[in-house]
């Protein structure tokens, strides 16, 4: 019986089989006598040269198929399924052929209340679209039979990090990853970067403990506030009700509100204001600069494009092995 080398993801034994279904006993004569099993788990008899040449050839091409790495895409707040146009496909479109092949884009909302890819009023919210991603993701993870490698952006890197956070708890031991790669991370942890300068953390926060055996590569934009928050920012508490990601993709960053805080027609709620006066006017100077950036000058998408980032990405993924 031929078997093939332990690879990650699959059964440690099993047989190479071209796939065709057996015949019953003594019904063939000589050389093409073989009894040839199909799926994982039953046996191939190769007693002729006939079986011997199609199991060497089924062997050689599942062996380059389960070298292959799946990628599935976790797309970000309001971008359209499978859409050429998501952020992530800068990335996708330049990972080497004979490494990777694009899997799904990952069905899930993709909303935090109106601000989805229906521009429904009715949308579900932020924590009803983690949990859903988190779900769909792992049904791809489990109908691929390629290890995967993972890309998240923004809202879709919260799904990726949820669902980093269930593995190392010890759930999920049957989806296997290769690697995953977020980009605008809102948890992202402080000193998380593929790049040597990061500033702050992300604006929900610094995600729990991830696997210590799945590579995670993370893309941050210095002055994209989203992944790139101050310590101190006020904008990390300006929403009570929801987060303050959440708050910045409904629209709760406003022009309006900007030029109200540089205009000091904002009223601060810092015990200590007066304590430390230019401290605040310091930290609210630059949130309304950091909430500009979002809102108008690209910090939180096109930035990644045209500033080099998904390009790194793209380099580091390509010599992964």
């Amino acid at each position: 019986m031929l078997f093939s080398p332990r690879l990650p993801g699959l059964p440690r034994l099993f047989p190479l089989s071209c796939g065709c279904r057996p015949a019953a006993a003594g019904a063939l004569d000589g050389p093409t006598r073989a009894f040839i099993g199909r799926g994982w788990g039953r046996p191939l008899w190769d007693d002729s040269s006939a079986v011997a040449s199609c199991s060497a050839a089924t062997e050689n091409s599942l062996l380059e198929r389960l070298l292959v790495i799946t990628v599935l895409t976790c797309r970000g707040t309001g971008e359209p399924l499978g859409s050429p146009a998501n952020l992530l496909a800068a990335v996708t479109n330049g990972l080497d052929p004979a490494k990777y092949e694009i899997g799904p884009d990952v069905d899930y909302p993709a909303s935090i209340g109106p601000a989805n890819p229906q521009g429904r009023l009715d949308g579900c919210s932020e924590q009803q679209s983690i949990d859903a991603g988190v779900l769909a993701l792992i049904a791809e993870i489990q109908s691929t039979p390629n290890l995967v490698g993972i890309l998240g952006y923004s809202l879709g890197a919260l799904v990726v990090n949820r669902f980093l956070e269930a593995k190392a708890r010890g759930q999920f031991p049957d989806c296997e990853v290769a690697w995953a790669a977020t980009i605008a991370n809102p948890l992202r942890a402080a000193g998380d970067s593929i790049d040597s300068v990061s500033v702050g953390f992300g604006i929900n926060g610094q995600h729990a403990s991830w696997p210590g055996d799945i590579p995670v590569f993370e893309v941050a934009n210095p002055v994209d506030v989203i992944c790139s928050c101050p310590q101190d920012s006020p904008l990390r508490t300006l929403a009570d009700s929801i987060s303050a990601f959440g708050f910045a993709e409904l629209g709760g960053w406003s022009a309006d509100l900007i030029d109200r805080i540089r205009r000091n027609q904002w009223q601060p709620t810092h015990s200590d204001l007066w304590l430390h006066p230019i401290r605040h006017w310091r930290a609210w100077s630059q949130a309304a600069a950091h909430m500009d950036g979002y809102l108008r000058g690209g910090a939180h998408n096109a930035a990644y494009r045209t500033d080099g980032y998904c390009d790194r990405l793209v380099a580091i993924l390509n010599e992964f092995d």
